[in-house]
């Protein structure tokens, strides 16, 4: 069962992360929850497919360069978390990187 964690309390947010076993949000502040999940829960971040070069985002699980070089990859590798980074479809219009938002458990 999926919940949005936006207009929730702080509080309420922690209960519904701590609890989950997958946490799938944009990439964004709300992906830093991923320290309250159990060590080895899941973290799938999502990124549009118009990235600037400087960010990195590969499509594999626990890929050595998202843990190394991205800010959830590398907070999930501390956590004990698994971690994978999905670009866009690039055949689809492309989202602006800066609407991009909301974080789901």
């Amino acid at each position: 069962q999926g919940a949005h964690l936006e207009g929730r309390s702080l509080l309420e947010q922690f209960r519904l992360v701590s609890q989950a076993q997958i946490l799938l949000g944009a990439h964004g502040a709300g992906l830093a929850w991923l320290v309250a999940m159990r060590q080895g829960s899941a973290v799938l971040e999502a990124m549009p497919s118009d990235l600037p070069g400087y960010i990195i985002c590969i499509d594999s699980w626990d890929n050595i360069r998202n843990l190394r070089d991205s800010i959830y990859g590398g907070l999930a590798l501390r956590a004990g978390q698994h971690h994978i980074c999905l670009k866009g479809n690039a055949t689809r219009p492309a989202i602006s990187y800066a609407k991009i938002g909301r974080a789901h458990v």
